[in-house]
């Protein structure tokens, strides 16, 4: 088995699968060592929390850098290694980046189905904390709806709004975060 202990990074990024289903991406990388093994090979017991949810999984680590996808209902919120300690290990806490984003996808958002019939979504992401509006507005510049007006916390932000007593027609969805404005047609049949 080789002498010393395992040096662990972990990173982990999620995607939304289903209304309340969520594929976590979880990378895990062990430091190389000189010495004889290279890695430790071993099952490492992973927590899991959720709004929904707090469940613990085993993944078997057996490379030096490996991905688990792992489904989970709720968005997830926190994820930790070898909770109860089981592993004589060591955790490094150097961010380990496991995706980038092109930076217009943060300004971005997303309005779907479109056309829509009889509900539609609004979905945004937030890397700080900001106050954020969001309008449905007609092709006059009257304000049909407003579907938020508050301030979001950091992450994936979801409106779903029904689209009871909406005549058919284009209609714009207007976003504003701190100053920058953001628009989408959406049709609605």
């Amino acid at each position: 088995y080789g002498t010393g202990f395992p040096t662990y990074r972990f990173g982990w990024t999620y995607e939304q699968k289903t209304n309340n289903t969520y594929r976590i991406n979880l990378t895990i990388k062990q430091n190389e060592r000189s010495t004889s093994p290279a890695f430790f090979t071993m099952p490492i017991p992973i927590q899991l929390k959720t709004p929904l949810q707090d469940t613990t999984v085993v993944v078997f680590n057996n490379q030096l850098e490996q991905l688990f996808n792992i489904d989970v209902k709720g968005l997830p919120s926190n994820i930790t290694l070898d909770p109860d300690n089981w592993i004589l290990k060591s955790i490094d806490t150097t961010p380990l980046i496991t995706a980038i984003e092109d930076i217009p996808q943060e300004n971005s958002f997303k309005v779907y189905p479109n056309p829509a019939t009889e509900q539609f979504t609004v979905q945004f992401k937030l890397k700080l904390p900001a106050r954020v509006n969001v309008k449905m507005i007609d092709l006059n510049g009257q304000v049909v709806r407003v579907l938020a007006n508050d301030v979001f916390p950091v992450g994936t932000h979801i409106i779903k709004t029904t689209l009871l007593n909406i005549p058919t027609g284009s209609y714009i969805i207007h976003y504003e975060k701190q100053g920058e404005v953001l628009t989408q047609k959406l049709v609605v049949k």
